[in-house]
């Protein structure tokens, strides 16, 4: 496109508002009246239908091919439609003819001859039926300018609606047919106000169509060789041949409605006498904008009446057809410019039709009328000798004094937009017009009709290119923030997620991915579903990470969820609101301090439940950082659970994610939310197949959830062109060179185009020209520019062009990453005397930065990455330590803890290579240690161990012999941190240097613990048992592997000893322990016994009684609770349950004093084993699961999933049934996979195997786990894999000896606690008393007799509901072995009544079948019988079918006979 325009520098003075001064105010009311008096002549012209004759057409059939079939719009039919298309004007409800008969015939109308037009609008004419075209006048005769009288049409008072039926109630409908000129006149109404009415969305849009049917209409004559059924082309007033026909409607309502226009104009009139003109010029003659005040001292007021149509008849708008009505000629001559003749005729109609019924000036008419006449015409000539010219003086002036060289038509065309007819169609006439110009015609002239009409049915679709742009709010300055809203079409990808949304919100599990290249556009395409999402009624959360990680782990994550806090406390009050903080406090209770360190708005919301949250157990950091994701976890849970629309997470840039964040969101995404969606963007194409979020979305995907991934590639040109026609305001037939040439040089890269369009208006080379009111570019200047090749050399450009304190402030932004509080920069200015707030503003309106909330922001990565790569590597090492000293200086003056953590990013990026003072090597040594504290006090444990780590690298040469205590001190933090972030690999080196350097024992200490924790999180449970072994032999609290029996006993009575006499109270009043060894001794004591619990179980029982021992004669440590617990458990094992109980109970008591959280999960474990000995095992389930959820909120996820393994053996051991037990168990195992701890997995693939052969399913069963434990040779693991097996075979009836064998001595072996106990020895005892009915082996009668007696034992200081039946069936077996059968029948009865009684389906079932075989083995075989069949309906009432199918078979072998 040709950019020759002035833009109005030549004379400043010249505005898009100076022209309605008051020098030209007379003009324009002599404008007024122009048009008033073209208004004047049309009612003058011709008589009305009796004047011109009746209009014949030729009716006969017409030959068609294909499948094209005839049709027309002839009024011997009350309504015909003609067939639609997807045009713009048939999505705008425009249809074919609607037509009364009757009223036609009144009207004169011959309606055998009249035949309507149909819309053809689109490419591939030939497959739409033929048009029948009509409306032969006699020769001379013409369409009456009066057109059709209304009154005739509406003859019989709206008898007929447009569907043909009656009229009913007080609206009336009609379709009528006026000439296009009486249809003007009837649409524009009271001319006072005609330049307002021509400017209003309803008759632009009706005249739009209008034009839209004229050229479709001329177009498929053309095509069609129909050129007969045209005006002539020597004919210049084709308007007079133009019918529009529409419907009409107007009820009481709208009756109302103007009487109240009415009222409204003469208020209007008043206010507009009041206060002439609506922009006013100053004495200096410069044009003031709107808004401001004149001359006269009047604020400037909007003048336009409150409808701009309420003295035009709207009824007449509803246009439905519109073409030309001629005489057909019988011999059509076509001259070989004719097509550009009838552009040109067709511009002067649209000349009319737009500007409201202002003829076209003669001179201009006659601009076509003789060959090359035209050409020799000058502006001035045509001005000077036009009859008009008191009305053109202006336009001519106008166009001089800009110097445009456009050729006669430009005069017109500005006399056009002084008429207030809008640019873009007084563009589109010129461009019509321009086809007679010859040299005078631009790029911009249009070469055929084809052009116009895409580009009138572009105005209907897109009505921003109609309105073009909104010259008073765009200034010079403006114009390239303007640049920055380039929106790139990506309604499939849009479609695509929003899809995948609405799925999941149905109830599908679903996820979505955005990948792209950097500036492919990933995070508009997100804004824009964000935007659709909340359309829809939906909340959508974003968060980003940031490469220069200065931000914390979970950075982008709480972002998210600080905006969900905001969006809360914004409606707090709402019954929403309310209900979803009510959820979140009840959720997170006291908790919830922990996440207010990293989402701040949290505390806004639960200000008046919040309570300081305990200091965390230095040694057990890991519970923390587990704690902090379980709550993350358990606040998105929270909001999609409790809110009534859904919550959508959006993570951007997470290639950069941490790894904290990614365990969040992978447990996160391993739990089904009805109300949840999650969408991620990422640069792809800089992660490696190995990053561990593609790790994370394969673990959770192999769970069953769905991911739908999108990607986003570089843009084609065509949709480059539609991005820029919608951006520029432009049709994409204009800008199409332009997208040309930037698509050339940018690839189609959206951030790329963006940049470059920048540029270029920078540079001048694309600019707002503000005569014409549009974007202009020179293609030629363009082309020969250097352009540069990629984005960074595009931004670097940019950027070198600003003035250098904006450089230099962006270059300082740049510094600290994507984003930077507002209160750093301010520090750097008042610390370095440098300007940079103001520099920065420059910046933010270049586009370049934004400022949100007291924070700088980039508005691109590639922006900060520009500006970081233009600093020189060394100047970058010296700024990031002077920006770090100076913002820490101000951090510990002012205890800014967020600008602390930014400050000691700043020195770490410097790192210690910029260091020149010796001195300062320790002290940012210091600083780092300090920082790091105040991480993990906030639970940022991975930045904690980032800044201890940097901290060891600033240490000086000699440090252990100059600053011991420093270096001791970040080795140990070091490793604490590396132990809780899982960073195994660090720990070695760290323990080895401290070990090496290390005074004395007391100092080695801590980091043995650390290192003999990092073994027992591995499993190499002997290697951490023989370690803390040996430092409890250096603590003095020696413990030898090799202890008997005897010296158990020997150690509970000096226990016994020790706790006689003391009482509850008094041990819960001791105070805490201070002896540091022996706290020491205490944690390692502590860790042993979980290490024992499994590969010693012996040695457990003496750890257990000297941490009583520690406790009763040192004072209470965080281990304490513990031990009570335990001790409680062992005493009960032990057979004093009372006592046990007690302890047990007084551990609970403590653990609740001490404010022991993190120790919570443990100390439920074990007292839940011990409280179903007393209580009934039904009642063990509420607390087992408080002990998951106190677990997971303490961090604890070892004890998280040894509870969860509890639940499910705990239901089955009640009796619960068998199918909902088995989900739960497959939820269960899904859980311990993600809470990442496998060390409990193969209980729950043991007991999921057992449950799959009482079900009968062919469920997939892990044996891979199951064969890995059982080959560690794990004590713990073997057992629980034996009395799986053993129960299994019992059951079925497959006795195994060496089995059972086995299993005997595993319980020799193995330290049980608890009331399942009973069932380690029920079926035992069981098995052992039928194989001794099998072999006669005494040592299984003496096996099964034990087993009673452990069991009588619970019995008689237990609970009587848990034990009571299972001492019966044990009794009535050994009855049966000994031939007491009169007491074996007593005993069977009372077992199955008890197992009855008491809830336990699956024992009933277990007694009824020994009740069953007994009497088959003594011989009643009625009894046995009805036995087997109540058992064959027990095991299936249970769920255990394939049991159940398995009596059935012995039933029918058994009793075949009977």
């Amino acid at each position: 496109m040709s950019s020759k325009a002035n833009n109005g520098k030549d004379n400043p003075d010249v505005t898009w508002g100076s022209f309605f001064d008051d020098e030209c105010q007379d003009d324009v009311e002599g404008f007024d009246g122009a048009l008033g008096g073209g208004l004047d002549g049309v009612e003058q012209t011709g008589g009305g239908l009796d004047e011109v004759g009746h209009l014949t057409v030729d009716d006969s059939p017409r030959p068609t091919s294909g499948d094209e079939e005839p049709h027309g719009g002839c009024l011997d039919q009350v309504v015909e439609q003609l067939p639609l298309d997807d045009s713009p004007r048939a999505n705008s409800d425009v249809h074919g003819p609607h037509v009364e008969a009757a009223a036609a015939a009144e009207a004169g109308v011959d309606t055998d001859s009249w035949n309507g037009y149909g819309d053809l609008l689109r490419e591939g004419i030939g497959n739409t039926p033929e048009i029948l075209w009509g409306a032969e006048l006699p020769d001379g005769a013409s369409v009456p300018q009066e057109g059709i009288n209304e009154q005739d049409v509406a003859k019989d008072d709206g008898k007929f609606a447009s569907d043909g039926s009656e009229n009913q109630g007080s609206s009336e409908s009609k379709t009528s047919i006026l000439a296009l000129r009486q249809w003007i006149a009837r649409a524009t109404g009271n001319q006072e106000y005609l330049n307002t009415v021509i400017t209003s969305t309803a008759y632009i849009t009706s005249a739009i169509k209008i034009a839209t049917d004229l050229t479709t209409q001329i177009i498929d004559a053309e095509e069609r060789d129909k050129l007969d059924m045209l005006p002539l082309s020597a004919a210049p007033d084709w308007a007079e041949h133009v019918v529009v026909q529409f419907d009409e409607t107007q009820s009481s309502a709208e009756s109302k409605q103007d009487a109240e226009a009415e009222e409204l104009l003469h208020r209007f009139e008043q206010q507009r006498i009041a206060r002439q003109g609506q922009l006013y010029r100053d004495t200096a003659g410069a044009s003031l904008e709107r808004g401001s005040t004149g001359p006269s001292g009047l604020e400037d007021v909007n003048l336009h009446p409150p409808d701009s149509t309420a003295n035009s008849d709207t009824g007449c708008l509803n246009v439905k057809l519109a073409q030309i009505q001629c005489p057909k000629r019988d011999s059509p001559s076509d001259p070989e410019n004719a097509h550009v003749q009838r552009m040109f005729y067709l511009a002067l109609v649209f000349y009319e039709l737009f500007s409201g019924g202002q003829k076209p000036p003669s001179k201009l008419c006659a601009l076509a009328s003789s060959d090359g006449a035209f050409e020799s015409l000058s502006t001035t000539a045509v001005a000077q000798n036009s009859n008009d010219e008191d009305q053109f003086s202006d336009a001519h002036k106008r166009l001089q004094s800009g110097n445009r060289d456009g050729g006669p038509c430009r005069v017109y065309y500005e006399y056009l937009k002084l008429s207030n007819v809008k640019s873009s169609l007084c563009d589109l006439i010129l461009n019509m017009l321009y086809c007679v110009c010859g040299v005078f015609a631009g790029t911009d002239s249009y070469s055929q009709l084809r052009e116009v009409q895409f580009d009138l049915r572009l105005m209907l679709d897109k009505p921003k290119i109609l309105q073009g742009l909104n010259m008073d709010a765009l200034s010079p300055q403006s114009q390239g923030s303007q640049l920055d809203e380039i929106c790139i079409a990506r309604e499939q990808e849009v479609e695509s997620i929003l899809s995948c949304y609405r799925r999941c919100m149905s109830g599908s599990f679903e996820i979505a991915i955005v990948k792209g290249s950097s500036g492919a556009g990933k995070s508009y395409l997100a804004r824009l579903v964000g935007k659709s999402i909340a359309a829809e009624g939906g909340i959508f959360l974003l968060g980003k990470f940031d490469q220069v990680e200065q931000s914390r782990p979970f950075s982008g994550l709480t972002a998210a969820l600080d905006q969900y806090c905001a969006l809360l406390i914004d409606q707090l009050g709402s019954d929403w609101a309310n209900t979803v903080v009510d959820k979140l406090q009840s959720a997170l209770g006291r908790d919830a301090s922990y996440l207010i360190k990293i989402i701040p708005k949290l505390s806004a919301i639960l200000e008046h439940s919040v309570t300081h949250s305990p200091p965390d157990d230095q040694n057990n950091l890991g519970n923390a950082i587990q704690r902090i994701q379980y709550l993350l976890c358990l606040f998105v849970e929270t909001i999609s659970s409790s809110s009534k629309v859904a919550v959508t997470l959006c993570l951007d840039d997470v290639q950069w994610i941490d790894s904290a964040s990614i365990s969040v969101v992978r447990r996160v995404l391993s739990q089904e939310h009805s109300k949840f969606f999650f969408l991620a963007c990422c640069r792809h194409d800089e992660m490696s197949k190995t990053h561990p979020f593609w790790g994370m979305i394969e673990s959770v995907c192999s769970n069953g959830l769905l991911s739908a991934s999108v990607e986003l590639k570089n843009i084609d040109t065509n949709t480059l062109e539609d991005a820029m026609s919608d951006l520029l305001y432009l049709p994409p037939r204009l800008v199409n060179p332009l997208a040309g040439i930037v698509h050339s040089k940018t690839k189609g890269l959206p951030l790329f185009v963006s940049e470059m369009l920048r540029a270029l208006n920078h540079d001048g080379l694309l600019r707002v020209d503000l005569d014409s009111r549009r974007w202009v570019w020179d293609q030629d200047k363009i082309r020969a520019a250097k352009l540069p090749d990629n984005v960074a050399l595009c931004f670097t450009n940019g950027i070198i062009k600003l003035p250098f304190d904006v450089q230099l402030a962006l270059h300082t932004l740049s510094m600290f990453g994507s984003s930077v509080k507002s209160e750093c920069i301010k520090a750097l200015e008042t610390q370095l005397n440098v300007e940079l707030t103001k520099p920065l503003q420059i910046a933010t309106r270049e586009g370049l930065v934004s400022k949100v909330s007291g924070t700088y922001h980039f508005s691109h990565d590639w922006i900060q990455e520009t500006c970081y790569r233009m600093i020189e590597e060394q100047d970058r090492l010296l700024n990031h330590l002077t920006y770090g000293r100076c913002l820490s200086k101000l951090a510990l003056e002012t205890n800014n803890e967020d600008m602390m953590f930014t400050s000691a990013n700043q020195i770490n990026l410097a790192g210690p290579e910029s260091i020149t003072d010796a001195n300062d090597y320790i002290t940012m040594a210091s600083f780092n240690l300090m920082v790091g504290k105040k991480a993990i006090e906030t639970s940022d444990f991975s930045l904690a161990h980032k800044l201890f780590s940097s901290g060891i690298k600033f240490l000086p040469q000699q440090n252990w012999r100059y600053h011991y205590d420093v270096s001791l001190e970040l080795y140990e933090c070091a490793a604490r941190a590396a132990l809780a972030t899982i960073s195994l690999d660090k720990i070695p080196l760290l323990s080895e240097t401290v070990l090496k350097h290390a005074r004395c024992f007391d100092d080695e200490l801590n980091i043995h613990l650390i290192a003999m924790m990092s073994l027992l999180h591995t499993s190499k449970l002997n290697e951490a048992l023989e370690m803390g072994l040996n430092i409890l032999s250096q603590l003095g609290e020696d413990i030898s592997r090799n202890l008997t029996d005897d010296d158990f006993r020997q150690e509970v009575k000096r226990t016994q000893t020790m706790i006689a006499g003391v009482t509850e109270n008094a041990i819960l009043g001791y105070r805490r322990m201070i002896n540091k060894r022996k706290q020491a001794a205490m944690e390692v004591l502590a860790f042993l016994q979980k290490c024992s619990f499994f590969a010693a179980p012996k040695i457990c029982r003496f750890i257990i009684l000297r941490m009583v021992q520690l406790t009763f004669t040192h004072g209470l440590s965080n281990q304490s609770p513990i031990c009570l617990a335990l001790f409680g458990a062992l005493l009960s094992k032990m057979g004093n349950v009372p006592v046990g109980h007690r302890f047990s109970l007084l551990a609970m008591t403590l653990l609740n004093k001490l404010k022991l959280k993190v120790s919570a999960g443990e100390v439920l474990f074990i007292v839940s084993e011990v409280k179903c000995l007393i209580e009934p095992l039904q009642a063990l389930n509420q607390v087992q699961t408080q002990a998951v959820l106190e677990s997971l909120s303490g961090g604890d996820i070892r004890f998280a999933c040894v509870n969860r393994v509890c639940c499910c053996t705990n239901d089955f051991w009640t009796g619960a049934k068998l199918a909902g037990l088995n989900e739960n168990s497959i939820e269960a195992i899904h859980f311990i996979k993600k809470q990442e701890y496998k060390a409990v997995l193969f209980q729950l693939v043991a007991f999921q195997w057992m449950l799959s052969s009482l079900i009968g399913n062919q469920a997939e069963v892990e044996l891979d786990v199951l064969a890995s434990e059982q080959n560690d040779g794990n004590p713990r693991a073997l057992i629980v894999l034996s009395s799986c097996k053993l129960l299994v075979s019992y059951l079925f009836r497959k006795d195994n000896i060496q089995e059972y064998d086995t299993y005997f001595e595993l319980r020799t072996k193995v330290m049980a606690l608890g009331g399942h106990e009973q069932y380690h020895i029920l079926l035992p005892g069981l098995a052992a008393f039928r194989l001794y009915r099998q072999t006669k082996d005494t040592k299984w009668l003496k096996r099964g007799q034990r087993c009673k007696e452990e069991l009588n034992a619970l019995l008689g200081q237990g609970c009587k509901w848990n034990f009571e039946q299972t001492v019966l069936m044990l009794v009535a077996e050994e009855n049966f072995c000994l031939g007491d059968y009169v007491g074996a029948n007593e005993s069977y009865k009372n077992a199955i009544a008890g197992a009855k009684n008491h809830k336990f389906l699956n024992v009933e079932c277990f007694a009824v079948e020994l009740a069953a075989n007994f009497y088959f083995e003594i011989g009643e075989s009625q009894s046995s019988l009805e036995h087997f069949r109540l058992a064959h309906d027990k095991y299936s009432e249970w769920g255990a079918h394939a049991k159940a199918n398995q009596l059935l078979q012995q039933i029918n072998e058994k009793f075949n006979s009977e």
